[in-house]
């Protein structure tokens, strides 16, 4: 069976301030930074094929503190499939 973790970006300077969206060049505060890289020490021990990631900044340097998030895996591939696709992979 297939596990799929899907995971929000981290935090940065517009959460709860304004809707950052499609907005390219939000990046991580230093918060976020600590969220990402608490996330992927949590996670350390779990096994991941692949990762999967908008190509907006904030959700790449989220992605960025696992070893397997390479510039390959953490691409916008999925962008605009469906999670039955995704599946099949």
């Amino acid at each position: 069976m297939t596990t799929m973790l899907l995971i929000r970006h981290a935090a940065n300077d517009w959460v709860g301030e304004r809707l950052a969206g499609w907005t390219p060049g939000v990046h991580l505060n230093t918060l976020g930074h600590q969220q990402a890289q608490g996330l992927a020490d949590r996670l350390a021990h779990t096994a991941l094929q692949a990762i999967y990631s908008s190509p907006l900044d904030r959700a790449r340097e989220t992605a960025a503190p696992w070893p397997t998030a390479s510039a390959a895996s953490a691409g916008g591939g999925w962008s605009g499939r469906s999670p039955v696709w995704s599946m099949d992979r």
